[in-house]
């Protein structure tokens, strides 16, 4: 999946260009690749890289095989640091799946345990 995505084309955002890469339709017995747990780090990459920079909509055909955009998964429990140089302590913006939270400090034991990274 991530040389497929990967090898696809740089278009232009005005071309409305689509992948489809996979089908969840019970129906086809493919062994297609979906999208439904822990998303490797490269293939994440790639994938947003394809979506953002190359401007291609990915999508899929749902159980029902309706076309949709997918929608890559967020990790239960992942955090998202995010440092702010313009504030006078150091402050970590913490994102997560629960939201958003700032904690001063880098310190990892200030962070509620709901949002300790993977």
């Amino acid at each position: 999946m991530t040389a497929i995505l990967k090898d696809l084309p740089a278009r232009q955002a005005i071309d409305g260009a689509e992948c489809f890469l996979f089908s969840e339709d019970p129906s086809d017995n493919e062994g297609n690749y979906k999208f439904d747990g822990t998303v490797p780090a490269d293939l994440r990459i790639a994938f947003e890289k394809a979506r953002d920079e190359k401007h291609w909509t990915l999508k899929k055909y749902n159980s029902a095989s309706i076309s949709e955009e997918i929608v890559l998964p967020i990790i239960s429990n992942a955090a998202i640091f995010i440092v702010d140089p313009s504030k006078p302590t150091i402050t970590v913006t913490v994102v997560c799946t629960s939201g958003s939270i700032e904690v001063e400090g880098a310190d990892k034991t200030d962070i509620p345990s709901g949002c300790q990274p993977p």
